[in-house]
């Protein structure tokens, strides 16, 4: 059962609720929290209890009665509320009682849409709740490996038990639990154009301040996955639509956790990309192998961040004034960089690694120059240092 793969966040959730009153898990729609928090925390933890506004008859009495509804539950530790955007009110009631008595670990909610203005949702928990963001599976849980170390800059491995034919499969599979273990491409491809269906058709009409085309939001989802640098005025340009249009249902998709965005580097040019959440979603929307791995590339990267804790590296892209990219730039604390080229080209060719030599002429301070390639060995050209594609994993 592909849900049964152990999840790297788990122990990131463990040590949250031995802290935090309030901890939030979210992410997109089936990528797992529900398994997490049910099947995994709730069946750990005695007296926790797991509700799901899902459940119409919970959701009416929360609704109606939010402050009752948590008194009828406090007994337990963690209450594991599913699905918790869907009663925006229940975050106030949450709040009267953290801040009547605070007690580690006492709430643990789930959603599949970002807490926001959008959703109605006020910032009532700040200060109060902790948060972390589910991915779909990286390579490596697909796999059920265990985890690895971040040895250097993004987590690159100097030796690794991810083999070239797992890594290909896992670009052309993803990691959407429930989807990417069906062999027959046929049967997989339906259920991933059935994901984008429901949601395009029903999951970006639950905001009620928001009038959301469903037609545009397939198109800019395409756009997305088929463009060489999908910001919002490649977007716009190539759907003829306004900006302002183009970026209120960009908004709605990042709420949903459809899309990743990632901003330009300010040493640079360019403006924030935006990537579909998964790689064989972003295949069946039309992206081509180039768009695949750099999908693939950034939900491993943001998924490591999520679930270690690595906020002292923030993550971009750079882009030259001539238009050239590295498909990630990585900065810490202290100002060090690392930049990060995907080279998709089987054979070498030093004239794509001329922008990371640039860089490094660039700018002061200190910088880290890597690339992966699908070359067979290590090796290293001048002052980068070139990986194959599976040292990602």
């Amino acid at each position: 059962m592909p849900h049964l793969r152990e999840r790297f966040i788990l122990k990131t959730i463990e040590n949250k609720l031995k802290f935090a009153p309030v901890f939030s898990l979210q992410g997109a729609r089936q990528t797992g929290k529900s398994y997490l928090a049910r099947d995994v925390i709730a069946k750990r933890v005695k007296k926790s209890i797991y509700l799901t506004f899902d459940q119409k008859s919970v959701r009416t009495f929360a609704t109606k009665r939010p402050d009752t509804f948590l008194e009828n539950y406090d007994d337990y530790k963690p209450i594991i509320i599913d699905e918790a955007q869907k009663v925006p009110d229940i975050f106030d009631a949450i709040k009267f009682r953290v801040d009547q008595k605070r007690v580690s670990g006492k709430f643990f909610i789930l959603g599949s849409t970002e807490f926001s203005k959008l959703t109605n949702i006020r910032e009532s928990l700040t200060g109060r709740m902790s948060r972390a963001k589910l991915y779909p599976l990286t390579i490596r849980e697909s796999l059920s490996k265990n985890s690895s170390s971040r040895t250097s800059s993004f987590y690159l491995q100097n030796s690794t038990d991810v083999t070239r034919a797992e890594f290909l499969r896992y670009l052309e599979n993803g990691g959407m639990p429930g989807i990417f273990t069906i062999k027959n491409k046929t049967e997989k491809n339906l259920l991933l154009q059935d994901w984008i269906s429901l949601t395009v058709d029903r999951d970006v009409h639950t905001f009620e301040r928001k009038i959301i085309s469903s037609e545009l939001i397939r198109e800019i989802l395409e756009q997305i996955a088929k463009l060489e640098q999908p910001n919002l005025n490649n977007i716009a340009k190539a759907i003829k639509i306004d900006t302002r249009r183009i970026r209120s249902h960009l908004e709605v998709l990042e709420t949903l956790f459809v899309i990743n965005s990632l901003p330009a580097h300010k040493s640079g040019t360019g403006k924030i990309l935006y990537f579909i959440l998964d790689c064989a979603l972003a295949a069946v929307l039309g992206a081509s192998f180039e768009k695949i791995m750099w999908t693939a590339v950034l939900n491993e990267l943001l998924a490591k961040r999520s679930y270690f804790d690595n906020s002292n590296y923030k993550l971009f892209y750079y882009r030259n004034t001539k238009g050239s990219i590295v498909n990630f730039l990585e900065e810490n604390a202290k100002g060090d960089i690392s930049l990060l080229k995907i080279i998709t080209e089987e054979k070498y060719d030093e004239r794509n690694l001329e922008i990371l030599s640039a860089y490094q002429k660039k700018v002061t301070g200190k910088v880290s120059l890597y690339a992966i390639a699908p070359f067979e060995s290590l090796g290293s050209k001048e002052l980068v240092k070139i990986y194959p594609w599976e040292a990602i994993a």
